[in-house]
């Protein structure tokens, strides 16, 4: 029968968490910046639209009148 320790790394072991917990860290980066990039987009693409929405309406006004 063998004994088997809960929650005890070797050394190595230890190392691939520490690995893994640093790939899931900069995984996890890469999305928040993803995000971020995504967030200003849509607020910039926003913008664009309502100017043009606003530029469309003034020329079908004047487009009305001639």
């Amino acid at each position: 029968m063998t004994r088997k320790s809960f929650g005890v790394h070797s050394g190595e072991q230890a190392k691939k968490v520490g690995t893994e917990l640093g790939k899931t860290k900069q995984i996890n980066g890469l999305v928040l910046r993803c995000r971020d990039k995504q967030r200003k987009e849509s607020s910039r693409l926003q913008t664009v639209n309502r100017k043009l929405t606003a530029m469309n309406k003034l020329l079908m006004e004047e487009n009305e009148r001639l």
